[in-house]
């Protein structure tokens, strides 16, 4: 299959842009921050001339996690046919988001230091170092949290350190010890004076919210069960340059096809875990694709590296460099499906009080259909299927000597008991039917 052929095959995903003007904006401005071109300028000053529902637009956006790199291009295409309580909404939006990542960078080197000064080696990833890697200004992308891989010899004595910084452990991780835990979250409430340490963007623009980090002993949680080479990650594993200061992260390959595990654990829910693949692809051209997909066949995740190129070649159109990575992961019909299906699913603002609620059930076909190996679907079957979590914990307490019974416990209250509270909870709510709040993030 040649280029042309490859690029034609493609662009059929991309008819569901056509689902509303607002979607195919989004799509349009992403696309116009990987790689600009006049044809793409056009299309965007086209479509802004258009009907634009800013509600909707702003919501699909904040779905997508992508709103502080919207702001930017707004303003460049700001040609007096904006509203000026838009505008203004994304500015403030973007300096709050700006001001948090500040923050988060700073936490970033400051913890990095500490672990350093008390021996305990960590490798940094999908945080403000990556992005940084990648040349991306920090202020047009927003993070949540803060990740990095730490060795299980260092909990008890990582726990301290965190403790004389100001962290918490979590009280949904302090109060079920017995998940087979691959990380844990802290919490940071307060700084120093003992104000709030950080402001958040997702919600009110004037609320104040915890630092959050998450300290993982493993890339994957027990119920993904890849096969991941740990000592090659540490081993592999080099420094850069962050904030003036040397943060250790993973190498390029490693980095890629982390980045992909991660979309396909995530479900790709949203926008910006594709755009991390575009990028990466685009800032790290010499990634040695062979050895990265000779790892990822190893692993037993082969399909999730591929299905990361499907997407991100959604994004950037054919990937140029790497056609024939691209036309691989063609060949796999079932990974043109989902692919088909996420895409669609990104262009839509997600609808939170649907029918049918998409938790806590955990088994994902996407998922399931993304494992390489026989065995390692069948595990992540059975395992999503019985295995307890913080919320059977809690819902059913059990003495240990009887957590046998989780394994009847979980698929019943899973598949059965919550759906159908949901269903009739929803059924007696008037203000949570189908549609309800579209806009609940839109505070204009």
């Amino acid at each position: 299959m040649n280029i042309h052929a490859l690029k034609s095959k493609t662009m059929l995903m991309w008819q569901y842009r056509s689902t509303s003007p607002e979607a195919d904006l989004i799509l349009s401005f992403i696309m116009y921050e990987l790689d600009y071109d006049i044809e793409k300028q056009q299309h965007i000053v086209e479509l802004l001339g258009t009907e634009i529902d800013w509600k909707k637009f702003i919501n699909i956006a904040l779905d997508n996690e992508i709103l502080p790199s919207v702001y930017p291009i707004l303003k460049e295409f700001n040609l007096g046919i904006i509203p000026d309580n838009i505008v203004e909404y994304f500015y403030k939006r973007f300096e709050r988001n700006k001001q948090r990542n500040e923050v988060l960078s700073e936490e970033l080197v400051n913890l990095n230091n500490l672990f350093s000064s008390n021996n305990i080696q960590v490798i940094n990833y999908k945080g403000p170092e990556t992005v940084c890697r990648l040349g991306i200004d920090i202020s047009k992308r927003q993070f949540n949290d803060l990740y990095f891989l730490f060795r299980h010899k260092d909990i008890s004595k990582m726990n301290d350190i965190l403790s004389t910084a100001g962290y918490k452990l979590w009280e949904d991780n302090a109060r079920h010890q017995n998940l087979q835990r691959k990380d844990f979250t802290y919490i940071k409430t307060a700084s120093s004076n003992g104000k709030p340490p950080i402001r958040s963007l997702p919600n009110d623009l004037e609320e104040y919210r915890e630092i959050r980090i998450e300290p993982h002993l493993s890339i994957v949680e027990y119920n993904l069960p890849l096969t991941i080479d740990y000592d090659g990650l540490w081993n592999r594993a080099h420094h850069i340059e962050f904030m003036g200061e040397r943060i250790r992260t993973f190498s390029k390959e490693d980095l890629l096809f982390i980045l992909c595990i991660s979309g396909c654990k995530a479900k790709w829910k949203n926008l910006k875990l594709i755009r991390h693949i575009a990028n990466t692809l685009r800032a790290l051209p010499d990634i040695d694709l062979e050895i990265c997909l000779e790892r990822a066949r190893e692993t037993g995740g082969e399909k999730m590296l591929l299905m990361g190129f499907l997407l991100a070649n959604e994004l950037m159109g054919p990937v140029r460099a790497f056609p024939d990575t691209v036309e691989r992961a063609m060949s796999e019909h079932r990974l043109i499906k989902h692919a088909t299906k996420v895409v669609y699913n990104r262009s839509q603002p997600k609808n939170k009080y649907g029918l049918l609620p998409s938790f806590p059930a955990q088994f994902s076909f996407l998922i399931y259909h993304t494992l390489d190996r026989l065995k390692d679907r069948i595990k992540y079957a059975w395992r999503t299927c019985t295995q307890p979590r913080s919320v059977h914990f809690r819902r059913i307490p059990l003495p240990k000597f009887l957590h046998c019974l989780y394994l009847l416990i979980v698929p019943v209250h899973d598949l059965l008991i919550w759906p159908i509270g949901k269903i009739v909870k929803r059924s007696l709510s008037p203000t949570r039917s189908e549609g309800a709040d579209l806009y609940q993030h839109w505070d204009g």
